[in-house]
């Protein structure tokens, strides 16, 4: 079994050196004092408001199996088209909601997903202040643990680390193991070492999110990885 040499905040320090604050979750609508690609680095003040929050929510919905570069697609054409509204959004039938997000795949089910979330908000008066809590969100067809949890995290401000793929894969290849490998040890394993700060939780996800564009792929060129050094798992060629 591989040995981390590096602690959980120490490998947080050194991608935030490294790549920088990353302003994540992207957010493209009312873009006042943002950037046009969304990213808000060292603004933790998003959502401003409820178009926003209701953004990061579909956002979180339509990144599951696909990349970034097709959701801010689809988003950029519902906010032209202004149908990042959930009251709007609900009146589409599920058929006429998936043509619109077709390039993001899986379109059929993301379109009900959707569909099934934007009744959850109107019914429940999520739109109005209530947050709705962690069970409820998994309750809903098609809202997994890292969709729940990016929701609440970005959209809520609630202290629900993610995990995502990227995130098993690098931990992994740095030493750490957990027992079950499974969403919910990555996760105990992350929140009992890391401080409890929004900040930290947001950052360290898009930190991850970056790296894993750059390094920890099939094409990885290990020695240019700010965490070589410190990796049981570099190539040494």
């Amino acid at each position: 079994m591989k040995t981390p040499s590096l602690q959980l905040n120490q490998i947080f320090e050194t991608l935030l050196s490294h790549y920088g604050p990353q302003g994540w979750w992207p957010i493209k609508s009312s873009l006042q004092g943002v950037n046009t690609s969304g990213y808000h680095p060292k603004d933790y003040s998003f959502p401003r408001e409820e178009m926003q929050r209701f953004e990061i929510m579909v956002g979180a919905v339509l990144t599951q199996n696909t990349n970034w570069r097709n959701v801010s697609m689809v988003l950029k054409n519902l906010i032209r088209e202004n149908l990042l509204i959930a009251q709007k959004m609900a009146l589409l039938t599920q058929e006429e909601l998936s043509i619109k997000i077709r390039s993001t795949g899986y379109h059929n089910q993301k379109a009900k997903k959707l569909k099934i979330l934007c009744d959850f908000l109107l019914l429940g008066d999520y739109l109005k202040g209530n947050v709705p809590s962690r069970k409820d969100l998994l309750a809903l067809w098609g809202i997994g643990p890292e969709t729940a949890d990016s929701i609440g995290l970005y959209a809520y401000g609630r202290l629900d680390f993610v995990i995502d793929l990227y995130t098993r894969r690098i931990l992994s290849r740095l030493g750490f193991y957990v027992a079950k490998d499974n969403y919910d040890s990555w996760q105990d394993l992350c929140v009992s070492t890391l401080p409890k700060d929004l900040r930290v939780y947001q950052e360290f996800h898009g930190l991850i999110l970056a790296h894993a564009k750059k390094h920890c792929g099939a094409n990885t060129q290990c020695k240019e990885c700010p965490l070589y050094n410190d990796c049981p798992s570099k190539q040494l060629s």
